[in-house]
């Protein structure tokens, strides 16, 4: 049922709000004696959703608009539709598979990293993707909980595997290398092999207070070395990125 139309009295005010979690959107419109709402489901969740005004043998004036403050979280917006899923019937490893479509969107859970630790995983950027960026990032934190915004919280790096603007808060001392091999043919075909998938790994080691993560993919070959506080309780890694699917996800410590 639609809003009521206005009388020819004089004009009517509307009031609409638009609110989005993921790939759902809701828009509410009211008039002051009728509300209604609709649910629209998204094709691909990682694009920015806009709001335009328009009609028909009418004046729209007065327009004011305003951003609220607080985070909707998810299932606030009733599902109308499945989420496309990338990660749907593919191999499981060690931790659950993880889709992200935005940046740092979603993560998965903190990896526990003791001595050297090798995390592999099958990666493949989403048919949204276009971007160099848009492929898995390694995500490295302290937390006495093991768990991002955690009991202690602390970020250590991001290291995303284009090798690209590394980005860390709590280090004191840094030395973070970039160099592209023989095998790297262009970010265009960079792009193309993300979008086909290949299989990664990262090599992690903690001696002491220092953390040294090492990974070449596609030609880029990155190691990264960082000096915590020795007062840091509890490091861990986690898979995070940008428009892409990360899965089959395997742990394995060595000493």
């Amino acid at each position: 049922m639609g809003l009521p139309e206005p009388q020819p009295t004089g004009p009517v005010r509307y009031d609409i709000e638009a609110a989005r979690v993921y790939d759902h959107m809701l828009i509410r419109i009211s008039n002051g004696r009728q509300t209604v709402e609709t649910i629209v489901a998204l094709p691909f969740s990682g694009r920015f959703s806009y709001l335009s005004l328009t009609g028909e043998h009418c004046t729209l004036s007065d327009i004011r608009h305003a951003h609220g403050q607080h985070t909707i979280k998810e299932g606030t917006i009733p599902r109308i539709a499945e989420e496309l899923s990338y990660t749907r019937g593919c191999p499981e490893g060690d931790i659950p598979n993880i889709q992200i479509e935005g940046s740092r969107a979603r993560m998965t859970q903190g990896i526990k990293l003791a001595g050297t630790t090798r995390i592999s995983f099958h990666a493949q950027s989403l048919p949204n993707a276009r971007l160099i960026w848009h492929c898995p990032y390694i995500y490295l934190f302290t937390a006495r909980d093991g768990k991002i915004d955690g009991d202690g919280f602390q970020e250590i790096v991001q290291i995303r595997l284009d090798g690209e603007e590394l980005e860390d808060n709590i280090l004191t001392e840094n030395n973070d290398v970039v160099r592209w091999t023989q095998d790297f043919q262009g970010w265009n075909a960079w792009v193309k092999t993300l979008h086909e998938g290949f299989d990664c790994t990262v090599t992690i080691r903690i001696e002491g207070n220092t953390v040294t993560v090492t990974t070449e993919n596609l030609g880029i070959a990155i190691q990264s070395v960082k000096t915590i506080p020795a007062t840091a309780q509890g490091v861990y890694a986690a898979l995070t990125g940008d428009q892409c699917a990360i899965t089959d996800i395997h742990i394995q410590y060595e000493s």
